[in-house]
């Protein structure tokens, strides 16, 4: 019984001794698997975009054409008239920010070329764009685009959670040296070399075997998404015939990315869009566009190399317009602090199995050492 008794406490001692050494190497590592994670990370400052048409009349009887642009809240942000048309007649335009008005006047086109206006947003939402009549009728059409960043300043980093990493240290340190005058008090009464090579394979054994923790559990690898690029290629617009029943318009070596032809409107009849790419990868159509899309519609596409948007007719003839961008997102592939620290975590896992299996084998030869009793 007392054989068996005094096992019993070597392996008490031993067991605290290593779950001492555990809770001083998690303490150890804990920081690289806090910051270690698989949550795909966004750069500060996406950029936004946002494109509508605009078009109508405003005369005495209907004074304002007000365009509510949204209730965003953005850093730099630009709101831009584009491709504007009138019949020759000046308008008053004004852009209003929570109260306060920028305007432009007269505004209007009076040749065959657009034009445009910037505005620069310094003012809380909400914002609207506002065509005001000045004394003559005045037809308009054109585009707002708004554009702007999100995020002014990048995020502060999480609060560290020190306990993660002292609280498991300091209380491996106490068992460390608790497991340690067990063992030590152990050693006077039965004196064994293998009971020294049990302790020292065992604890640093798992003492490595935690070491590697942070590689064996975290993901290596994480998704870093970039802020989008756009790219605005301007107005499509033209009339499809039956002399000339097709209108193209091709992109030439894009990346992937996303195609979009917002705020497609038809004058008259509809019109089949057809997007495709000559290797047939990419092959959309949307049939009876203003039948089956009424009004103003968005259509968006993924695309990559040359890219081909066909408007097509399809019983008369039509007019359209839309406004043609892409939209690239740059994606990188990420090495998590993990990932980088996985050759010592190998090296760690390899070497702590290796102590772990010669202090099986110590406590065998340990037990058969023991006088019977």
């Amino acid at each position: 019984m007392g054989t068996k008794d005094a096992r019993i406490r070597f392996l008490r001692a031993v067991a605290i001794t290593s779950i001492g050494c555990l809770l001083i190497a998690f303490g150890l590592v804990y920081p690289i698997y806090h910051v270690s994670h698989g949550s795909p990370q966004y750069a500060w400052g996406h950029t936004y975009e946002l494109i509508r048409p605009i078009s109508g009349v405003v005369s005495i009887s209907n004074q304002e054409y007000r365009m509510e642009l949204g209730d965003w809240s953005l850093y730099d942000a630009n709101v831009f008239v584009r491709e504007f048309y009138t019949n020759g007649t000046p308008i008053l335009l004004v852009l209003s920010s929570n109260g306060a008005e920028s305007t432009v006047w007269p505004f209007y086109n009076d040749s065959s070329e657009p034009v445009g206006q910037t505005f620069w947003v310094h003012n809380p939402p909400p914002h609207v764009l506002i065509i005001r009549y000045q004394g003559f009728n005045t037809s308009f059409s054109g585009w707002v685009l708004v554009w702007g960043i999100r995020d002014p300043f990048p995020l502060s980093p999480p609060s560290y959670p020190w306990w993660g990493t002292f609280l498991p240290a300091i209380i491996g340190v106490v068992l460390l040296v608790a497991g340690l005058e067990l063992f030590w008090g152990q050693k006077r009464e039965s004196s064994s070399r293998y009971w020294n090579q049990v302790l020292v394979f065992c604890t640093l054994g798992l003492l490595l075997l935690c070491l590697s923790f942070p590689s064996v559990v975290c993901p290596h690898h994480f998704l870093y998404f970039e802020p989008p690029e756009y790219n605005n290629f301007g107005e499509f617009a033209g009339t499809v015939t039956l002399a000339e029943p097709v209108v193209a318009f091709p992109f030439h070596g894009l990346q992937p990315c996303e195609v979009g032809l917002y705020g497609f409107h038809v004058t008259f009849s509809s019109v089949t869009i057809r997007a495709y790419t000559p290797d047939g990868l990419v092959n959309y159509t949307w049939n009876n566009v203003d039948s089956n899309y009424p009004n103003f519609q968005d259509f968006v596409l993924d695309a990559s190399g040359d890219t081909v948007v066909e408007v097509l007719r399809e019983t008369t003839d039509s007019s359209f317009r839309c406004w043609l961008q892409t939209s690239y997102h740059p994606v990188e592939i990420r090495e998590t602090h993990a990932g980088a620290y996985t050759p010592f975590a190998t090296l760690f896992l390899v070497t702590g199995i290796i102590l772990i299996s010669f202090s099986l084998f110590f406590v065998v030869k340990g037990f058969k050492a023991f006088p019977k009793s």
